[in-house]
Protein backbone atom coordinates (compact mmCIF):
# COMPACT_ATOMS: atom_id res chain seq x y z
CA UNK A 1 0.00 0.00 0.00
CA UNK A 2 3.00 2.38 0.92
CA UNK A 3 5.15 1.38 -1.12
CA UNK A 4 2.81 1.68 -4.35
CA UNK A 5 2.77 5.27 -3.49
CA UNK A 6 6.35 5.91 -3.47
CA UNK A 7 6.63 3.93 -6.66
CA UNK A 8 4.14 6.08 -8.34
CA UNK A 9 6.68 9.40 -7.41
CA UNK A 10 9.56 7.70 -8.80
CA UNK A 11 7.80 7.29 -12.36
CA UNK A 12 6.85 10.73 -12.35
CA UNK A 13 10.30 11.81 -11.12
CA UNK A 14 11.82 9.27 -13.71
CA UNK A 15 9.64 8.09 -16.37
CA UNK A 16 12.65 5.63 -17.37
CA UNK A 17 12.75 4.16 -14.09
CA UNK A 18 11.70 0.63 -15.26
CA UNK A 19 11.59 -1.20 -11.86
CA UNK A 20 9.34 1.33 -10.15
CA UNK A 21 7.17 1.83 -13.13
CA UNK A 22 6.75 -2.27 -12.86
CA UNK A 23 6.17 -1.97 -9.14
CA UNK A 24 4.12 0.93 -9.66
CA UNK A 25 1.55 0.15 -12.36
CA UNK A 26 0.81 -3.11 -11.26
CA UNK A 27 -0.92 -1.56 -8.19
CA UNK A 28 -2.96 1.25 -10.33
CA UNK A 29 -4.01 -1.62 -12.93
CA UNK A 30 -5.55 -3.45 -9.47
CA UNK A 31 -7.12 -0.47 -8.26
CA UNK A 32 -8.79 0.05 -11.50
CA UNK A 33 -10.67 -3.08 -11.56
CA UNK A 34 -8.24 -5.71 -12.23
CA UNK A 35 -7.20 -9.03 -10.54
CA UNK A 36 -3.93 -9.86 -9.42
CA UNK A 37 -3.33 -12.07 -11.97
CA UNK A 38 -4.93 -10.18 -15.05
CA UNK A 39 -2.93 -6.64 -13.91
CA UNK A 40 -0.21 -9.17 -13.77
CA UNK A 41 -0.53 -10.19 -17.68
CA UNK A 42 -0.71 -6.38 -18.73
CA UNK A 43 2.33 -6.46 -16.89
CA UNK A 44 3.98 -9.23 -18.61
CA UNK A 45 2.78 -8.19 -22.15
CA UNK A 46 4.31 -4.24 -21.10
CA UNK A 47 7.78 -5.73 -20.48
CA UNK A 48 7.72 -7.95 -23.57
CA UNK A 49 6.94 -5.29 -25.57
CA UNK A 50 9.70 -2.77 -24.07
CA UNK A 51 12.17 -5.90 -24.32
CA UNK A 52 11.25 -6.38 -27.92
CA UNK A 53 10.97 -2.64 -28.96
CA UNK A 54 13.76 -1.68 -26.40
CA UNK A 55 11.82 0.59 -24.67
CA UNK A 56 11.13 2.15 -21.61
CA UNK A 57 8.70 0.41 -19.51
CA UNK A 58 6.11 3.91 -19.55
CA UNK A 59 6.73 4.13 -23.43
CA UNK A 60 5.93 -0.10 -23.98
CA UNK A 61 2.52 0.93 -21.77
CA UNK A 62 1.25 3.27 -24.19
CA UNK A 63 1.62 1.00 -27.23
CA UNK A 64 -0.06 -1.82 -25.80
CA UNK A 65 -2.91 -0.08 -24.03
CA UNK A 66 -3.68 2.66 -26.35
CA UNK A 67 -5.19 -0.07 -28.92
CA UNK A 68 -8.90 -0.38 -29.58
CA UNK A 69 -8.34 -4.13 -29.92
CA UNK A 70 -5.64 -6.26 -28.42
CA UNK A 71 -4.86 -9.82 -29.26
CA UNK A 72 -3.41 -10.36 -26.04
CA UNK A 73 -5.42 -8.58 -23.72
CA UNK A 74 -9.07 -8.39 -23.25
CA UNK A 75 -11.32 -4.99 -23.29
CA UNK A 76 -11.23 -4.53 -19.49
CA UNK A 77 -6.93 -4.90 -19.43
CA UNK A 78 -6.89 -2.48 -21.97
CA UNK A 79 -9.38 -0.04 -20.13
CA UNK A 80 -7.98 -0.29 -16.82
CA UNK A 81 -4.46 -0.08 -18.30
CA UNK A 82 -5.54 3.80 -19.87
CA UNK A 83 -6.50 4.50 -16.72
CA UNK A 84 -3.41 3.60 -14.68
CA UNK A 85 -1.92 5.62 -17.43
CA UNK A 86 -4.08 8.66 -16.70
CA UNK A 87 -3.29 8.46 -12.93
CA UNK A 88 0.75 8.32 -13.82
CA UNK A 89 -0.36 10.99 -16.23
CA UNK A 90 -2.09 13.44 -13.62
CA UNK A 91 0.30 13.14 -11.35
CA UNK A 92 3.44 13.92 -13.75
CA UNK A 93 1.87 17.34 -14.60
CA UNK A 94 1.04 18.48 -10.80
CA UNK A 95 5.11 17.75 -9.97
CA UNK A 96 6.78 20.49 -11.20
CA UNK A 97 4.33 22.87 -9.59
CA UNK A 98 3.47 21.80 -6.01
CA UNK A 99 5.05 20.81 -3.08
CA UNK A 100 6.34 17.23 -2.34
CA UNK A 101 3.82 17.41 0.39
CA UNK A 102 0.98 18.13 -1.66
CA UNK A 103 2.02 16.00 -4.64
CA UNK A 104 2.58 12.99 -1.90
CA UNK A 105 -1.18 13.68 -0.40
CA UNK A 106 -2.69 13.96 -4.18
CA UNK A 107 -0.62 10.52 -4.99
CA UNK A 108 -2.33 8.78 -2.19
CA UNK A 109 -6.11 10.29 -3.31
CA UNK A 110 -5.77 8.39 -6.35
CA UNK A 111 -5.12 5.17 -4.75
CA UNK A 112 -7.46 2.63 -4.45
CA UNK A 113 -6.85 2.28 -0.31
CA UNK A 114 -6.54 6.20 0.05
CA UNK A 115 -9.03 5.76 3.00
CA UNK A 116 -6.96 3.37 4.61
CA UNK A 117 -4.04 5.83 4.06
CA UNK A 118 -6.20 8.24 7.44
CA UNK A 119 -6.47 5.07 9.67
CA UNK A 120 -4.20 4.38 12.87
CA UNK A 121 -1.68 1.39 11.57
CA UNK A 122 -2.05 -0.31 15.07
CA UNK A 123 -5.87 -0.49 14.21
CA UNK A 124 -5.54 -1.84 10.65
CA UNK A 125 -5.59 -6.17 10.37
CA UNK A 126 -2.88 -7.56 8.59
CA UNK A 127 -3.79 -8.29 5.20
CA UNK A 128 -2.67 -9.23 1.90
CA UNK A 129 -1.31 -5.68 1.47
CA UNK A 130 0.59 -5.99 4.96
CA UNK A 131 1.32 -2.64 6.57
CA UNK A 132 4.34 -0.01 6.69
CA UNK A 133 5.03 -0.91 10.47
CA UNK A 134 4.36 -4.66 12.57
CA UNK A 135 4.04 -2.20 15.39
CA UNK A 136 0.43 -2.82 17.79
CA UNK A 137 1.42 0.41 19.35
CA UNK A 138 1.68 2.72 16.04
CA UNK A 139 -0.73 5.54 16.33
CA UNK A 140 -0.10 7.55 13.50
CA UNK A 141 -1.62 7.08 10.16
CA UNK A 142 0.16 5.66 7.33
CA UNK A 143 -0.29 9.58 5.82
CA UNK A 144 1.31 10.46 8.98
CA UNK A 145 4.21 8.61 8.65
CA UNK A 146 4.53 10.16 5.27
CA UNK A 147 4.67 13.30 6.18
CA UNK A 148 6.82 12.81 9.44
CA UNK A 149 9.09 11.64 6.36
CA UNK A 150 8.96 14.82 4.81
CA UNK A 151 9.56 16.71 8.08
CA UNK A 152 12.48 14.69 8.38
CA UNK A 153 14.03 15.16 4.70
CA UNK A 154 13.31 19.20 5.03
CA UNK A 155 14.94 19.38 8.49
CA UNK A 156 18.02 17.62 6.31
CA UNK A 157 18.14 19.96 3.77
CA UNK A 158 18.01 22.72 5.73
CA UNK A 159 20.70 21.77 8.32
CA UNK A 160 22.52 20.76 4.46
CA UNK A 161 22.26 24.71 3.60
CA UNK A 162 23.33 26.15 6.76
CA UNK A 163 26.40 24.34 6.61
CA UNK A 164 27.34 25.12 3.03
CA UNK A 165 26.31 29.20 3.82
CA UNK A 166 28.87 29.11 6.80
CA UNK A 167 31.02 27.47 4.84
CA UNK A 168 30.59 30.14 1.98
CA UNK A 169 30.44 33.32 4.29
CA UNK A 170 34.22 31.96 5.99
CA UNK A 171 35.71 31.91 2.36
CA UNK A 172 34.06 35.49 1.92
CA UNK A 173 35.32 37.11 5.23
CA UNK A 174 38.85 35.40 4.41
CA UNK A 175 39.20 37.08 0.66
CA UNK A 176 39.42 40.66 1.93
CA UNK A 177 41.54 40.06 5.07
CA UNK A 178 44.17 38.49 2.61
CA UNK A 179 43.38 41.07 0.55
CA UNK A 180 44.67 43.75 2.48
CA UNK A 181 47.40 41.52 3.93
CA UNK A 182 49.11 41.69 0.41
CA UNK A 183 48.63 45.14 -0.09
CA UNK A 184 49.98 45.60 3.65
CA UNK A 185 53.15 43.91 2.44
CA UNK A 186 53.57 45.44 -0.57
CA UNK A 187 53.40 49.16 1.05
CA UNK A 188 57.15 49.43 1.46
CA UNK A 189 57.61 48.10 -2.36
CA UNK A 190 57.08 50.19 -5.66
CA UNK A 191 53.70 52.15 -6.26
CA UNK A 192 52.48 50.22 -8.68
CA UNK A 193 52.40 47.14 -6.49
CA UNK A 194 50.35 49.31 -3.63
CA UNK A 195 48.23 49.99 -6.39
CA UNK A 196 47.72 46.30 -7.58
CA UNK A 197 46.95 45.71 -3.75
CA UNK A 198 44.58 48.14 -3.75
CA UNK A 199 42.93 47.13 -6.98
CA UNK A 200 42.93 43.49 -5.23
CA UNK A 201 40.50 44.50 -2.69
CA UNK A 202 38.72 46.57 -5.33
CA UNK A 203 38.15 43.18 -7.03
CA UNK A 204 37.33 41.44 -3.13
CA UNK A 205 34.54 43.82 -2.71
CA UNK A 206 33.12 43.52 -6.54
CA UNK A 207 33.07 39.87 -6.12
CA UNK A 208 31.07 39.79 -3.01
CA UNK A 209 28.79 42.14 -4.25
CA UNK A 210 28.25 40.17 -7.41
CA UNK A 211 27.94 37.19 -4.91
CA UNK A 212 25.47 38.68 -3.06
CA UNK A 213 23.56 39.59 -6.09
CA UNK A 214 23.75 36.35 -7.42
CA UNK A 215 21.76 35.15 -4.07
CA UNK A 216 19.04 37.60 -4.27
CA UNK A 217 18.18 36.35 -7.78
CA UNK A 218 18.35 32.57 -7.39
CA UNK A 219 16.18 33.02 -3.96
CA UNK A 220 13.99 34.74 -6.39
CA UNK A 221 13.80 32.51 -8.84
CA UNK A 222 10.51 29.87 -8.80
CA UNK A 223 11.65 26.84 -6.60
CA UNK A 224 12.87 23.24 -8.36
CA UNK A 225 9.67 21.25 -7.64
CA UNK A 226 11.38 17.97 -9.57
CA UNK A 227 14.22 18.44 -7.97
CA UNK A 228 12.93 18.70 -4.41
CA UNK A 229 11.07 15.54 -5.51
CA UNK A 230 14.01 13.49 -6.58
CA UNK A 231 15.88 15.23 -3.46
CA UNK A 232 12.83 13.34 -1.08
CA UNK A 233 13.16 9.79 -3.16
CA UNK A 234 17.25 9.94 -2.58
CA UNK A 235 16.93 10.71 0.90
CA UNK A 236 14.01 7.93 1.39
CA UNK A 237 17.03 5.21 -0.31
CA UNK A 238 19.78 6.34 2.07
CA UNK A 239 17.02 6.03 5.42
CA UNK A 240 16.16 2.87 3.92
CA UNK A 241 19.74 1.70 2.78
CA UNK A 242 20.77 2.63 6.37
CA UNK A 243 18.30 0.61 8.29
CA UNK A 244 20.67 -2.42 6.95
CA UNK A 245 18.69 -5.51 6.95
CA UNK A 246 15.25 -3.94 8.48
CA UNK A 247 12.85 -4.37 5.88
CA UNK A 248 11.31 -1.12 5.48
CA UNK A 249 9.50 0.82 3.06
CA UNK A 250 9.61 3.95 4.76
CA UNK A 251 11.56 4.76 7.78
CA UNK A 252 12.69 8.33 9.26
CA UNK A 253 14.51 8.40 12.44
CA UNK A 254 11.16 7.80 14.64
CA UNK A 255 10.41 4.87 12.68
CA UNK A 256 13.78 3.45 12.56
CA UNK A 257 12.96 4.03 16.60
CA UNK A 258 9.93 2.64 16.80
CA UNK A 259 11.45 -0.53 15.23
CA UNK A 260 14.56 -0.94 17.37
CA UNK A 261 13.91 -3.71 20.38
CA UNK A 262 15.07 -3.26 24.22
CA UNK A 263 18.64 -4.31 24.01
CA UNK A 264 19.00 -1.72 20.56
CA UNK A 265 18.66 -4.49 17.74
CA UNK A 266 15.86 -3.67 15.03
CA UNK A 267 13.52 -6.48 14.54
CA UNK A 268 12.00 -7.63 11.01
CA UNK A 269 8.90 -5.72 9.90
CA UNK A 270 6.28 -6.39 7.02
CA UNK A 271 5.93 -3.50 4.37
CA UNK A 272 3.15 -3.21 1.93
CA UNK A 273 3.23 -4.57 -1.73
Amino acid sequence: MIKSVIFLLRIVANPKDDGSFEKGFLPLLEGHGLENAAAKRVVERVRKIADVQTLSMREAAKLVVNVKVSGSLSAQMLSAGKKALKTIDLVTMRAPKTTVASLLEFAISTSKNKEKFRMPIHSQSQGEEGMLLNDSKETRTPLQVLLDDIDAWEESCSAQSSTAEAADGDGAASAPAEAAAEGTGAAGGAKDTAGAAIMRLMRAGDDQEQSAGDGAAKAEQAPDRMAELRSFLDYISEVRAACGSVLVCLASERDVGLLAGGDGAAEEVQVGQ
